[in-house]
C-alpha cells in the first residue's frame, strides 16, 4: 500500500506541478511524420530527366524534359506536342514557366523559346535576338520584365527582342552561361553565372559581383532568413555576400531549395535531405532510393499553389503532401494510450502502465512522469480526475484526494478502465478483470449486490450526462441508464443496434453511443442510429467529439470522421442519412487501437484541438484550420471506344455502322489528392439522372441504339469543391442499312402494303364463299320446291278432285254437304297458299323485300303482343345481300317471337341498327326473365335458341342472352358486315 501512495503522491504531484515545469522539449520531426510521399517511376509514364516545373493557371503541372513537354493532372502524364493548334519547335523541352495572365513560355535545346497564349504562338528565334544556344531558365521579375537565362549569358525582353546584359549591365562582357536567377523577398536580382554570382539590387541599374567570387555557381535559393545560398554542383553550398568572404561551404550538396514553411532541402548525388525550420541541430532527414525516391540525382524542385513539393529525378517524378492529421512526433511510440485533456489546450497521454507525458498545444513534450493512468475525466471546471491502479484520484485544492483501490485490485494490480459519478455523488469503477464497484461510504462495493436490476457482466464504458445521469454501456448491444435509483435498461427493442458498446459522450444535453457497429444518439426514450449517405459503414467507434462549432467527430475503424453542423442538424431533426468526410492512413491517422481499449481514443483538448490515439500513436488536428482546396478541378474526356476500337474524343465524333456500347475514360485535375476526386456522369437520351460514380473514371453502356449523344461528366476534389459544367462530347452513331430511317420506313410502308392487299385478298375470298353459300341454299330451295310442287301439290290436287266427285253425290244442304264443302275450301286455299310459298322458294327475294317481310310478320305478332311491342329496323338493312338480310331477320323475328309467348312482359323492343362496319341487333323485355342454363343451351327438345346462335355464327357474329339491367331479359347480337354488301 506504501508503494501505491508513492504512486500516486508522484503522479498527483507531476499533474499540478504545470507552473513550475521545464520549458517544452521541442520535438524532431521526420519525414514520414510530416511528409506522405508518392512516387511515378519511369515505368508508370512519368517522364525522365524533368529540368523545369511550373504550374498553370488552370492548375496543371507542366513539366519540361529533355524527351519532350508533359502536362500532369495528378494522375496522367500526356505527352503535348501542340499548344493552341501550333505545334512544339522541338521535342527537347529545357525550361517551362506559366503566367498568371494564362500564358505559357517554353524553351527548346537549341531552337529557341515559345510564348503561348490564347490560342496564339510568339516564336523567339535569333531573328527577335535569341541568342546562339537555348535557355536554362524563364523569370518574370517584380516589375514585369522578362529574363531569360541561357548558354550565352542573361538576356530581357524589351519591345518584342532579347537583349542581352553585358558590361554595360555592369556584368562582365563575355559571363559565359548563367544557369540560375533569383529575385530574392527584398527585390534583389541575383545571377548565377560562370565569372561568378551577380546582384542588383532593387531600383539599381547595374549589377555588382557578388562573393565569394572564386566560385562557379548553378543553383540560387534564398532561405526563411533571407540568405542567398549558391551550389557549385560539387557537392558544395555556398552563402552569398554583398561583402568579401571567402569560400567556404556552409553546406553539402549539388543544389539547395527553400520551401514555404522555411525548411531547407538539399540535393546529393543520390538522394535528398530535409533540414526542417526552427529545429538548429537536427538530425539528417535523408529520402533517398531505400525509402522510395523515383530514382538518384534530384534536379529540379516545385512547390506548387496547395503547398504540394515536386522534386524531380533522373527516373521519374516525386511529391511531397503534408498530412492533414499532424502525427505528435513525441507521441508516435505511444501506444494503447490513455488520454485525458488539461488546461489550457495540454493533454495528458499515458503509455500503457509506464509513463505518463503531458504535451503542449504544439505537441510539443511538457514533462514525463514514471507513473501512468488508465482512464481520465475532465471537468467542467478544467480539474483532471484520473483512475489507475491506484484508485482513483481527483484533482483538488492542497493537491486533490485520492479514492484507493480495492484490495483485491491492488493484490491483482488491476487498473481502473473506467469510472464515473452518478447524481448521488457516488463513484462507480470497473477494475480491469474484476468486479463493477461502487464507493459508498468509504468502502465499495459490488454494484451487482446492491443495485437491482443491473445486466450480468462488467460494462465496458462508464459515463455522467449534463443532467448528472449515469449511462453504462455494455458488450452486448445494451446501454443502461441510472437516474433516481433506477435502473433503465436500452437494446434492440429501443433502437440500439451497436453490437459491442465502447464509448458514451455526451455535449448540449445529447448522449452519443458509439460501438462495433456504428452510432446512435438518445432522443429521450429511445435510440436512433446514425448512418451515413451511399450505405457507408460506420465500424469500431472508439471515440466522438462534438465541437463548439456543432461538428461531429468519430475515431472508427477506417479512419476520423467528420460530419458538418448542416449534416448533423439534418440528422437529429430527420434522421436523414449524413455526408461524412474521412480523414483516413493516407491523411496522417494511424490504424485504431484496439477493440478492448483503452477509449476513448479521440479527445478534445481546451483549445478545440483533436488528439487521435492509433496503434502507431497520436496524432492532431484543428478542425478549424484544415488544409482545404478551394479549386474545382478541371475535367477532361481522355478516351472513348467502341466495338474494341479506340477514338479521339474530339467535338462532332461519328461512330461507324454497327457501333452499339461505349466505353468513355474520363479525369479529373488534383495534384493533391487524385484519389479522393468523386465523379458522376449522364448520357443524355440514355440516363434520366446523373450517375454517382464515386472514384470510378470510366462509364460503360450497352445496347445503343444509332442516333446523337451527349456525354457529359462532372467531378469534385477532396473537399466536395465541384466542377458543376465539367466536360462534355458529341457522339453520333451511324445507322446500318437496315437501321436506316429510310430504309425502316420502306419496309414499314411494304409491310402495310402486304397487309392491306392480304386483307383484301381476305374480303374477296369471304365473298366468293357467301355467294357459294348462297347459290347452294337456292339450288337447295329449287330442289324443294319441284318437290312440293310434283308430289305434294299434285297429290294434294288430286285429293280435291276425288272428295269433289264426292261432295256431288251427298244430298243437297244436308249437313254431310256443308262439312265436306268447308273442307274443300280449307283445302283449295292450303294449296293456293302453298303453291305461293313454293313460287316464293324459287323467286330471289331483294333484301328490301325481305325486311318487309320482317315487318309484316311482326305485325302479325301484335295481336298476341297486345300493344307492348315495339319495332325499329335501320333503312341500311336493305343494303345488304339477300341471304345475310334474311338470316338476321329470322333471328330478329325468332327472337321477338319467344318474348312474345315466353316472356310475360309488359314491354318488348326489338331494334337492327347498322353502320358501314357492323350489324346490331338487340331485344328487350321486362318479363320474368331466363334461367342462364336456359340462356346458354335453350330448351331441351326445341331448337329456337340454338338455332338463332347457329344463324349468327355463320354469318361470323356473336350473340348473347342475358339479365336486363331494367328487369327481364336482354338479347344482343351483332355481326361484321364488311364482306356482306350486295
Amino acid at each position: 500500500m506504501l508503494s501505491i501512495i508513492y504512486y500516486v503522491m508522484g503522479l498527483a504531484g507531476a499533474l499540478l506541478a504545470g507552473a513550475v515545469a521545464a520549458a517544452p522539449v521541442a520535438p524532431q520531426p521526420t519525414l514520414p511524420q510530416t511528409y506522405h510521399h508518392h512516387a511515378w517511376k519511369a515505368g508508370q509514364g512519368a517522364p525522365v530527366q524533368i529540368q523545369g516545373m511550373t504550374q498553370s493557371r488552370d492548375g496543371y503541372l507542366w513539366l519540361a524534359s529533355d524527351y519532350g513537354l508533359y502536362r500532369f493532372d495528378g494522375s496522367n502524364f500526356d505527352l503535348i506536342r501542340d499548344i493552341g493548334g501550333h505545334r512544339l519547335r522541338s521535342p527537347h523541352a529545357v525550361a517551362v514557366l506559366a503566367e498568371a495572365d494564362g500564358g505559357l513560355w517554353v524553351s527548346y535545346r537549341g531552337d529557341g523559346v515559345s510564348y503561348y497564349k490564347d490560342g496564339q504562338e510568339i516564336y523567339y528565334d535569333q531573328q527577335r535576338g535569341f541568342p546562339d544556344g537555348f535557355a536554362f531558365q524563364l523569370l518574370r521579375a517584380p516589375d514585369g520584365r522578362m529574363w531569360m537565362a541561357t548558354s550565352r549569358g542573361m538576356a530581357s525582353l524589351v519591345n518584342g527582342r532579347w537583349i542581352m546584359a553585358g558590361a554595360a549591365d555592369g556584368m562582365s562582357a563575355t559571363p559565359g552561361e548563367v544557369i540560375r536567377m533569383l529575385f530574392a523577398r527584398d527585390g534583389t536580382h541575383w545571377v548565377a553565372s560562370a565569372a561568378g554570382v551577380y546582384f542588383r539590387p532593387q531600383g539599381s541599374a547595374r549589377f555588382q559581383l557578388a562573393w565569394p567570387r572564386d566560385i562557379r555557381p548553378e543553383t540560387l535559393s534564398e532561405t526563411a532568413s533571407g540568405e542567398i545560398l549558391a551550389g557549385d554542383g560539387m557537392n558544395n553550398i555556398y552563402r552569398i555576400s554583398r561583402t568579401p568572404q571567402a569560400a567556404t561551404p556552409v553546406l553539402h550538396g549539388s543544389a539547395a531549395w527553400t520551401d514555404s514553411t522555411g525548411a531547407l532541402w538539399l540535393a546529393h548525388a543520390d538522394n535528398l535531405e530535409w533540414l526542417p525550420a526552427g529545429v538548429p541541430g537536427a538530425a539528417r532527414q535523408l529520402l533517398g532510393p531505400a525509402q522510395g525516391l523515383s530514382g538518384r540525382e534530384p534536379q529540379a524542385f516545385f512547390e506548387d499553389r496547395d503547398g504540394n513539393l515536386w522534386i524531380s529525378t533522373n527516373n521519374g517524378l516525386d511529391r511531397l503532401r503534408r498530412w492533414r492529421v499532424t502525427p505528435v512526433p513525441a507521441a508516435m511510440r505511444i501506444v494503447s494510450s490513455a488520454m485525458v485533456a488539461g488546461r489550457d489546450g495540454t493533454m495528458w497521454i499515458s503509455e500503457n502502465r509506464l509513463a505518463a507525458r503531458r504535451f503542449d498545444v504544439q505537441g510539443r513534450e511538457w514533462e514525463r512522469v514514471p507513473y501512468s493512468f488508465a482512464s481520465g475525466l475532465t471537468g467542467a471546471d478544467g480539474r483532471i480526475t484520473l483512475g489507475s491502479r491506484a484508485g482513483i484520484w481527483s484533482e483538488g485544492p492542497g493537491g486533490g484526494s485520492l479514492i484507493p483501490a480495492t484490495p483485491e485490485a491492488v493484490r491483482q494490480d488491476a487498473d481502473i478502465s473506467t469510472f464515473a459519478r452518478d447524481d448521488r455523488g457516488v463513484w462507480w469503477a470497473n477494475f480491469r478483470g474484476l468486479a463493477l464497484m461502487r464507493h459508498i461510504g468509504g468502502a465499495w462495493q459490488a454494484a451487482q449486490h446492491s443495485v437491482a436490476g443491473l445486466p450480468p457482466g462488467r460494462p465496458r464504458v462508464l459515463h455522467t450526462d449534463d443532467s448528472g445521469q449515469l449511462w453504462l454501456g455494455y458488450l452486448h448491444n445494451t446501454v443502461v441508464r441510472y437516474a433516481g435509483g433506477t435502473i433503465t435498461a436500452f437494446g434492440a427493442a429501443q433502437g440500439l443496434n451497436l453490437g459491442e458498446v465502447n464509448f458514451l459522450y455526451s455535449r448540449r444535453g445529447r448522449l452519443w453511443a458509439g460501438g462495433a457497429e456504428g452510432v446512435a444518439w438518445f432522443d429521450g426514450s429511445r435510440f436512433r442510429s446514425l448512418t451515413l449517405q451511399g450505405g457507408q459503414a460506420l465500424r469500431g467507434i472508439s471515440g466522438i467529439v462534438e465541437t463548439a462549432a456543432g461538428e461531429l467527430w468519430l475515431r472508427g475503424q477506417d479512419g476520423l470522421y467528420r460530419i458538418d453542423a448542416a449534416q448533423v442538424g439534418d440528422l437529429l431533426r430527420d434522421g436523414r442519412p449524413v455526408r461524412a468526410e474521412l480523414f483516413d492512413t493516407d491523411d496522417g491517422v494511424g490504424a485504431p487501437v484496439s477493440p478492448v481499449g483503452p477509449f476513448p481514443s479521440l479527445v478534445e483538448a481546451g483549445d478545440g484541438r483533436l488528439w487521435v490515439a492509433s496503434n502507431e500513436g497520436v496524432s492532431s488536428l484543428m478542425p478549424t484550420a484544415i488544409p482545404r482546396n478551394p479549386h474545382a478541378p478541371l475535367v477532361e474526356i481522355r478516351a472513348i471506344s467502341s466495338n474494341g476500337k479506340d477514338y479521339v474524343p474530339a467535338a462532332g465524333l461519328r461512330l461507324p455502322e454497327g457501333s452499339d456500347n461505349l466505353r468513355i475514360a474520363f479525369s479529373a485535375l488534383n495534384l493533391t489528392r487524385p484519389d479522393r476526386s468523386t465523379f458522376r456522369y449522364r448520357l443524355h437520351g440514355v440516363d434520366a439522372d446523373w450517375q454517382q460514380a464515386g472514384g470510378r473514371r470510366e462509364a460503360f453502356y450497352t445496347n445503343l441504339a444509332p442516333g446523337k449523344y451527349r456525354f457529359q461528366v462532372a467531378a469534385a476534389n477532396q473537399d466536395g469543391v465541384w466542377n458543376q459544367q465539367g466536360a462534355a462530347l458529341e457522339v453520333e452513331i451511324l445507322p446500318t442499312l437496315w437501321q436506316a430511317t429510310w430504309l425502316r420506313l420502306s419496309a414499314l410502308f411494304l409491310l402495310a402494303s402486304m397487309l392491306i392487299a392480304f386483307h383484301r385478298w381476305g374480303v374477296a375470298a369471304a365473298a366468293t364463299r357467301s355467294a357459294e353459300r348462297s347459290a347452294t341454299r337456292l339450288d337447295e330451295r329449287e330442289r324443294i320446291a319441284r318437290t312440293l310442287h310434283d308430289d305434294l301439290l299434285q297429290g294434294v290436287h288430286a285429293l280435291i278432285l276425288r272428295f269433289t266427285t264426292l261432295l256431288t253425290r251427298l244430298p243437297k244442304d244436308s249437313h254431310e254437304e256443308r262439312i265436306l264443302e268447308s273442307a274443300l275450301d280449307q283445302a283449295e286455299k292450303l294449296v293456293a297458299n302453298t303453291r305461293d310459298k313454293v313460287m316464293a322458294l324459287r323467286e330471289d327475294q331483294s333484301a328490301a323485300q325481305i325486311v318487309a317481310a320482317l315487318h309484316d310478320e311482326i305485325e302479325l305478332l301484335e295481336p298476341a303482343a297486345g300493344g307492348r311491342l315495339k319495332l325499329s329496323v335501320s333503312r341500311k338493312l336493305v343494303q345488304l345481300r339477300p341471304d345475310v338480310a334474311s338470316e338476321i331477320c329470322q333471328v330478329l323475328k325468332e327472337a321477338v317471337s319467344n318474348a312474345c309467348r315466353h316472356s310475360g312482359a309488359t314491354s318488348i323492343l326489338a331494334t337492327i341498327t347498322m353502320n358501314e362496319y357492323l350489324v346490331q341487333g338487340t331485344v328487350l323485355d321486362n318479363g320474368i326473365g331466363i334461367p342462364p342454363q336456359t340462356a346458354q343451351s335453350g330448351i331441351s327438345g326445341h331448337w329456337g335458341i340454338i338455332g338463332m346462335r347457329e344463324r349468327v355464327a355463320k354469318l361470323g357474329g356473336e350473340l348473347t342472352i342475358e339479365h336486363n339491367h331494367g328487369g327481364g331479359t336482354a338479347l344482343r347480337f351483332r355481326l361484321d358486315i364488311r364482306s356482306s354488301y350486295n
